[in-house]
């Protein structure tokens, strides 16, 4: 067998981050547009200036509420948690008593 050049891997390497972080960029870009697009058409605004001024009076209230359901969210997971432990079983206890 031909020995690989580990130069020549570590290049290829190097190639494919380069390309995944483009790819990461392109695909962060379209998800910004396809937001901003979704929002303009749900507030039926036309004007990119009057759509960051509702952006920015309303950024406040999003905020919150992004950070409630997260809360929520995760305080599911922690009583999810306990009622699990509080019975003695475990994830893997309860999956086992499923099978």
């Amino acid at each position: 067998m031909a020995k690989v050049d580990p130069m020549k891997k570590m290049n290829d390497i190097d190639e494919q981050i380069r390309k995944l972080k483009e790819k990461q960029k392109r695909l962060m870009s379209q998800a910004q547009r396809e937001a901003g697009k979704y929002l303009m058409e749900q507030w039926g605004v036309s004007d990119l200036e009057q759509a960051k001024q509702l952006i920015d009076q309303f950024s406040e209230q999003a905020i919150l509420i992004n950070s409630n359901q997260k809360d929520s969210e995760s305080n599911d997971e922690e009583n999810k948690h306990h009622e699990n432990t509080s019975t003695g079983n475990t994830p893997s206890d309860e999956t086992l008593q499923n099978v």
